[in-house]
């Protein structure tokens, strides 16, 4: 009902556990704010549905502050998602991008197909880790991207930020590149302590790039 209630543009505070699946077409920030009882404000999917909808395409923002995303249950994106086949974590359409800031992360998650972490799919469609931001301990049981499936996609490291700790039982336990996608490390960005069948940390099909100390 908030978030229906507000206007775009509006900063919506999150306080507690939420319990359900949102929708949000609209430009919006949303703000966790800490309580004796909930120290994590927390949008909670109780494994029954994708945790949060985000739709109008390149023409929504939406902002998260210090809040989780948990028990997601979707064919692709349980936690936040425009369509727990492809992208466990976050699944990214075509012309769509997600930014991670700060110690932001994106963990625990599964995915039967590709990116047990996140799912980037199509041109112009682009995950951007910043800061100390990290995927990690997310899987793919069936096929490809145990952290990031990139699919004709752009992915980007910066700074500190962490690929690890992730598995696929097919190929690329860090990141998954694919044919036509994009992958960019700069800075001291690693990709790290992952595990596959074929290939634990990185497969590649298309371009990948490595600056700095960046490993």
């Amino acid at each position: 009902d908030v978030i229906h209630a507000a206007t775009s543009g509006d900063t919506v505070q999150v306080a507690g556990v939420c319990v359900g699946g949102f929708t949000i077409g609209k430009d919006l920030t949303l703000i966790g704010r800490a309580t004796y009882a909930t120290p994590q404000a927390t949008l909670d999917g109780n494994r029954e549905s994708r945790v949060l909808r985000l739709i109008g395409g390149r023409t929504t923002d939406v902002v998260l502050s210090d809040v989780t995303i948990t028990h997601g249950l979707a064919f692709a994106g349980g936690g936040v998602g425009g369509e727990k086949g492809y992208g466990g974590g976050i699944y990214i359409r075509q012309g769509s991008t997600v930014t991670l800031n700060g110690s932001t992360s994106v963990a625990g998650n599964t995915a039967e197909l590709a990116g047990g972490g996140i799912y980037t799919y199509g041109i112009n469609s682009a995950v951007t880790l910043n800061g100390s931001a990290s995927v990690t301990g997310n899987r793919t049981v069936i096929a490809a991207g145990g952290g990031i499936h990139s699919s004709a996609g752009t992915v980007t490291l910066n700074d500190s930020s962490t690929v690890s700790g992730n598995h696929a039982d097919g190929q690329g336990g860090g990141i998954d590149n694919g044919r036509g996608g994009t992958a960019t490390l700069n800075g001291s960005s690693s990709v790290t302590g992952n595990t596959a069948s074929e290939a634990g940390g990185i497969t590649n099909s298309g371009d990948l790039t490595l600056n700095g100390s960046s490993s």
